[in-house]
């Protein structure tokens, strides 16, 4: 069963664009925080 037509990207890059956009700012908030938790363990 062939199918015709353009072949499906391996990565839908506007919704990794998008997902991406949304996503920065907690990474970076997540980031933070384990920075800030390993100092403070680091400190401990």
């Amino acid at each position: 069963m062939a199918r015709h037509g353009k072949p499906k990207p391996l990565i839908d890059w506007n919704r990794v664009r998008r997902w991406v956009k949304t996503a920065t700012p907690w990474v970076e908030l997540f980031v933070a925080l384990t920075a800030l938790a390993l100092i403070l363990i680091g400190k401990a």
